[in-house]
């Protein structure tokens, strides 16, 4: 939540699909340096010890939204989602399937011996 949170202006929404390596709390640590200055409500989809997110539908990340926008007076235009590594598919999924609630999307997939080559978008 950011500091000067007010509940008096709509703030946006960055949700983290947690990766492969990590919990949910050690992959916001390798984001937070570039996003705690956004001002943004951040939101980590991620089980503590579990490592990566499970396979979970597009559906239970957007009631995961609807929680958050329950609780907090969000910017429903400025909800954004990213991920990298195993999320990236994810984070693409749910931008996917619900293009009205996500503004933007961006993830990283990094290389393995099976992919081949690095794409990012």
């Amino acid at each position: 939540v950011p500091d000067d949170y007010a509940d008096l202006a709509p703030v946006p929404v960055i949700l983290i699909l947690s990766a492969g390596l990590g919990d949910a709390e050690e992959n916001y640590g390798w984001w937070r340096p570039y996003l705690d200055a956004t001002r943004s409500l951040i939101v980590v989809a991620g089980a503590p010890g579990f490592g990566t997110t499970p396979s979970w539908p597009p559906e239970v990340h957007l009631a995961l939204l609807d929680t958050v926008s329950a609780a907090y007076c969000i910017d429903p235009q400025r909800v954004h989602a990213v991920g990298s590594s195993t999320s990236a598919s994810k984070v693409t999924r749910l931008a996917c399937a619900a293009p009205d609630r996500i503004a933007s999307s961006p993830s990283r997939l990094v290389s393995s011996p099976l992919a081949g080559s690095a794409v990012s978008s």
